[in-house]
């Protein structure tokens, strides 16, 4: 080798070191840019089964917040919705804190929306404030031992569910509801979060609460639009869970529900091009990290720490990849899922990779002629 070629590969070897970094530093820089780039996403939801007669059932969808008091443009975003998607039904599918301090901030961000039918369930950052953990924990589960968990919830979700239900909204946490949104009835079914063992299916018959007021009426004191009843009425059984563990799903599919939203997942928050997901932080498969899928999915279906562990039952629904974007998904069988990548991260890990954070407006239709 030459004296020529011997300073030319250190040179080359810094060449490429030198673009790894600079690769690297551009990914995280849009990583850290993309936990902030709320996006509001519209997907259709076609029940065969309700007469197309019933007009059309707009659910705001939103999860995972992780408010901070100086997320000033989240909270913008939240207030922004009540005019921008018009909803018949606002469901929260938790996780809505990340400090104390932010309740007062949540319910004013939310409070366009109140006097719409709303129902909201609870994750594990509605009692627990966030810990600094490694993030090789949602990844490799198994080879870290488990963290010790707090004895008493500190932060202030009493307060929260207060001003929750002082918006007309029901705590469907382990509890059933009934309801009335637009030209639907619903029968509502809610679990508290599977992920910290709170989950309980309540009976059958069990229903613990009804919308009153406006709320009832399926009307929005904000907007006062009535209740669209000219054309036949639609029904739908719905299920509500925050971390969507197989399990968890199974006993909302075996109650009967038609369609269940969770959240808890991010979408994995960081994907890898032409892989997906890292993690679902639950047992759920990797490539249903978010998104509106038929539920069961055509993996293999675990059980984990849900409610119940009650088997899928029946014939398994033809595997289909979800639909995390904007479209239109006819439910084939079973129960349709609609799984929130969120609105936000843990505070200690500020980013998103392909996963941008999201509110969802789920247009759901009736097929039947």
């Amino acid at each position: 080798m030459s004296e020529a070629d011997k300073h030319r590969v250190p040179r080359t070897a810094l060449k490429a070191l030198g673009a790894g970094v600079a690769a690297g530093a551009g990914c995280l820089g849009w990583a850290l840019h993309e936990a902030h780039r709320y996006t509001l996403r519209e997907r259709v939801l076609v029940l065969p089964q309700v007469a197309s007669t019933a007009g059309e059932l707009r659910i705001l969808h939103l999860s995972d917040m992780h408010l901070l008091r100086r997320h000033r443009a989240k909270r913008q975003f939240l207030s922004d919705l009540a005019e921008r998607c018009r909803p018949d039904l606002v469901v929260l599918t938790g996780d809505h804190l990340s400090e104390a301090r932010a309740v007062g901030p949540l319910l004013e961000a939310l409070a366009p929306l109140a006097d719409i039918p709303g129902l909201f369930v609870y994750g594990s950052n509605d009692y627990f404030a966030p810990v600094l953990k490694n993030p090789l924990r949602y990844v490799a589960q198994g080879l870290f031992p488990p963290l010790a968990e707090k004895d008493e919830p500190d932060l202030p979700w009493e307060e929260m569910t207060a001003g929750l239900e002082a918006f007309g909204w029901i705590d469907l946490n382990n509890r059933r509801a009934r309801l009335r949104a637009a030209a639907w009835d619903i029968d509502a079914v809610g679990m508290d979060d599977p992920h910290i063992g709170r989950a309980r299916m309540p009976r059958p018959g069990e229903v613990t609460d009804t919308a009153e007021g406006a709320a009832a009426r399926g009307e929005s004191a904000n907007t006062g639009r009535a209740p669209r009843m000219n054309a036949g009425r639609g029904y739908l059984r719905l299920g509500v869970v925050h971390a969507p563990y197989c399990a968890a799903l199974n006993v909302l599919m075996n109650d009967g529900a038609a369609l269940t939203l969770a959240g808890h997942t991010h979408g994995g928050q960081l994907a890898v091009p032409g892989f997906g997901a890292l993690t679902t932080n639950c047992d759920l498969p990797l490539r249903y990290d978010s998104g509106l899928f038929d539920w069961p999915c055509g993996d293999e279906v675990g059980t984990g720490p849900g409610a119940g562990g009650a088997g899928a039952g029946g014939d398994r629904a033809e595997e289909r990849l979800p639909l995390r974007g904007d479209g239109v998904r006819v439910l084939r069988g079973g129960m349709a899922v609609n799984v929130s990548a969120g609105l936000g991260t843990s505070p200690y890990t500020p980013v998103r990779f392909l996963r941008p954070p999201e509110a969802i407006v789920l247009r759901v239709r009736g097929g039947a002629e």
